[in-house]
C-alpha cells in the first residue's frame, strides 16, 4: 500500500498534477455556472479497489426556487389531510362491516386506498413537477392453477420513496406494506393503514410470527390472495443506518455499500418460506403450494 501511495506521488511531481482518468485519483464533481470541472483529491483505500466495484460520483443537487418548495408544500399537506380526513369520514363508516361481511368491508376499502394512491401520483407528477420513469417486466397474473401470493421487495432510499410505486397500476395498489409498529400510531395515515390491512411489525421474530399468520390468513380467507411488500433493509438510508450496515459487512466480511444496506434476513427468510410451504393450517395450505411471484422493484434517483 505504502508503494503505490509513493508511486501515485511520484506521478503528480512528474506530470505537475494527476491525470483525471487515473484510477487512484478521486473525482469530486464541483457545482458551477460553467462546465462541469473535476477536483483530484489524495488517494484513500477504497481507490485501490477495481473501477467496476466503485460508484459513479453523484451528480450535484438539483436547484430550487420558492414556487417549487411551495408547490412541494402544498403536495405534502394535501397528502396528509386527505389521509386524515378519508381515514374517519370514508373508513370510518365502514367498520361494522367487519362484522356483517368481511369481504364487502375488505372490497371497499381497498378502493378508498387505491383512489388515495391515485391522488398521491397526482400530485407528485402535475404538483411536484416530479419526473417517473418505470420500466422492467410486467406483473404476471395468477392462473387457477397457481397460488395467489406475491411478495414485492423493494430498498429504501428514502422515507418517502414508496410514493413512487403507485404509478405501477392495480397490482400495486393492492398490496399490503410491511411496516414498523410506530407507523400505527401516526394520525390519520396510520388509521388508514391499519383498516387497509398493512402489517405492523416489532422487529422481533418472535412476536411478529403469529402477525404474519394472522395477516396472510386473514388476507387469503376474505380475497383468496396475498401481495405482500416488503423492505429487506429494515429501515431508510442514512447516515446512522448506513454506519451499522457497514458495521455488520465488517464483522462479517462481507463488501461496504454505500446506496443501498445489507438486508436483515431473519424476517425475510422465514416470510418465504411461511408462503411458499403454507404454515396456516389447512385452508390456507390449499392456497400457498408456491409462491406466485417474487417481484423486485428497485429505485434510483436522478
Amino acid at each position: 500500500m505504502n508503494k503505490m501511495k509513493d508511486r501515485n506521488r511520484s506521478i503528480q511531481q512528474s506530470h505537475g498534477s494527476a491525470p483525471t482518468d487515473s484510477p487512484l485519483i478521486r473525482r469530486k464533481i464541483l457545482p458551477s455556472k460553467g462546465p462541469i470541472r473535476a477536483q483530484s483529491l489524495p488517494p484513500t483505500d477504497s481507490d485501490f479497489l477495481s473501477e467496476s466495484v466503485l460508484p459513479l460520483p453523484v451528480p450535484p443537487d438539483l436547484t430550487q426556487n420558492s414556487r417549487s418548495g411551495a408547490r412541494c408544500a402544498l403536495a405534502v399537506f394535501l397528502m396528509l389531510f386527505s389521509a386524515y380526513m378519508g381515514s374517519i369520514f370514508f373508513q370510518g363508516p365502514l367498520l361494522p362491516l367487519i362484522m356483517i361481511s368481511p369481504k364487502l368491508f375488505r372490497k371497499l376499502v381497498d378502493f378508498t386506498m387505491a383512489s388515495w394512491f391515485l391522488l398521491t401520483e397526482v400530485l407528485i407528477i402535475k404538483l411536484m413537477g416530479i419526473h417517473v420513469r418505470q420500466f422492467g417486466d410486467h406483473f404476471r397474473k395468477p392462473t387457477d392453477q397457481q397460488s395467489r401470493v406475491s411478495l414485492l421487495i423493494l430498498n429504501h432510499r428514502t422515507q418517502l420513496d414508496w410514493l413512487f410505486m403507485w404509478g405501477l397500476g392495480d397490482p400495486v395498489h393492492r398490496m399490503k406494506i410491511i411496516l414498523k409498529e410506530s407507523l400505527a400510531r401516526v394520525p390519520g395515515a396510520g388509521w388508514a393503514m391499519q383498516c387497509a390491512g398493512f402489517l405492523f411489525l416489532r422487529r422481533q421474530l418472535a412476536t411478529d410470527q403469529a402477525r404474519l399468520i394472522g395477516i396472510v390468513d386473514y388476507l387469503l380467507r376474505v380475497k383468496s390472495s396475498c401481495q405482500l411488500l416488503i423492505f429487506p433493509e429494515g429501515t431508510d438510508l442514512n447516515v446512522g443506518s448506513l454506519a451499522r450496515s457497514n458495521q455488520f459487512a465488517r464483522k462479517n466480511n462481507l463488501p461496504f455499500v454505500s446506496y443501498t444496506m445489507h438486508p436483515r434476513c431473519a424476517g425475510f427468510v422465514y416470510l418465504v418460506n411461511l408462503l411458499g410451504k403454507g404454515e396456516l393450517g389447512f385452508f390456507c395450505l390449499w392456497h400457498l403450494c408456491s409462491i406466485c411471484s417474487v417481484l423486485m422493484l428497485p429505485l434510483g434517483f436522478w
